[in-house]
C-alpha cells in the first residue's frame, strides 16, 4: 500500500490503493468488506446496491483496481482492525479520468469564463462515503484533498509546461439532492452548482434527485 497523510495525533492515514498484489490483495480483504458493509449500512447514498455488488466475482472487483482510469484513495485506522491487527478502511473515495465531456461540464467552462473551445480534461470524483462511527473527524475532508492533490500533481508532471495558476482540469462530483452533509463537503472543498442549467435530474430511482458540482484544478 502506498501510505500519505498522517497528521500529528490522528488515528488515521490517508492511502491509494496501488495496481499490483499488494492492492489487488487490499481491494479482496479490505475494500471489498467495506464497499459491502456501506451498501448495507447507507444504501441511499449510493447509486448501486448490496443486492447487485455481493453478486460480483473476485474478478469483477479486480477488474475495478485495474481500470486505468481510476484510482482509489482510502483512509485506514488501526482502530478498525482486524483480528490479525490489520488496519481497516474507514473512507474512500475514487477519481475517475480523463473522461469524455458532457454538455454540462462544457456549460460549466463557459460559465467559469473559460475561452472556447473548451478542451479541458474532465475528471469526475465519486463522493466520498465515511463509516458512521469515524464520522465528524475531518477524514472525509482530508480524503477528498489527497485526492486532489494527487490529481494536480499528475497533471504537472504530464504538462510540466502549463503556466502556473492556470486552469488544468474540470473536476466533477454528483450528489443526491438530499445528502445536505455531502454538499456540505464539497462546497467547503470549492465545488459549485452550475443552476442555470445543471438543474437537479432524477435518478433511476424515483425521488431520489442528483446534483452535479464542478470545480476548477489549477496548474
Amino acid at each position: 500500500m502506498s501510505t500519505g497523510e498522517q497528521g500529528r495525533g490522528r488515528d488515521w492515514a490517508i492511502q491509494h490503493i496501488p495496481v499490483d498484489e499488494d492492492g489487488a490483495r487490499f481491494t479482496l480483504d479490505k475494500l471489498k468488506p467495506f464497499r459491502l458493509a456501506a451498501l448495507q449500512h447507507d444504501p441511499d447514498a449510493f447509486g448501486s446496491d448490496y443486492a447487485r455488488e455481493v453478486a460480483f466475482t473476485d474478478e469483477v472487483w479486480l477488474s475495478r483496481l485495474h481500470n486505468p482510469l481510476a484510482k482509489t484513495f482510502v483512509a485506514v485506522s488501526p482502530t478498525t482492525a482486524d483480528p490479525r491487527g490489520e488496519q481497516g478502511i474507514v473512507a474512500s473515495t475514487t477519481v475517475f479520468g480523463p473522461l469524455p465531456s458532457t454538455a454540462e461540464d462544457l456549460h460549466f467552462m463557459e460559465q467559469s469564463g473559460l475561452s472556447a473551445p473548451w478542451s479541458l480534461p474532465v475528471y469526475h470524483v465519486t463522493g466520498v462515503y465515511t463509516n458512521p462511527e469515524s464520522r465528524g473527524r475531518g477524514i472525509a475532508k482530508a480524503v477528498m484533498g489527497a485526492a486532489l492533490e494527487d490529481l494536480q500533481a499528475t497533471l504537472q508532471r504530464a504538462d510540466a509546461g502549463h503556466e502556473a495558476g492556470k486552469p488544468a482540469a474540470v473536476i466533477r462530483v454528483d450528489v443526491y439532492a438530499h445528502n445536505m452533509a455531502a454538499h456540505g463537503l464539497y462546497s467547503a472543498a470549492g465545488f459549485s452548482e452550475v443552476e442555470s442549467r445543471n438543474e437537479a435530474r432524477e435518478s433511476s430511482e424515483p425521488g431520489r434527485r442528483i446534483l452535479s458540482m464542478f470545480r476548477l484544478l489549477l496548474a
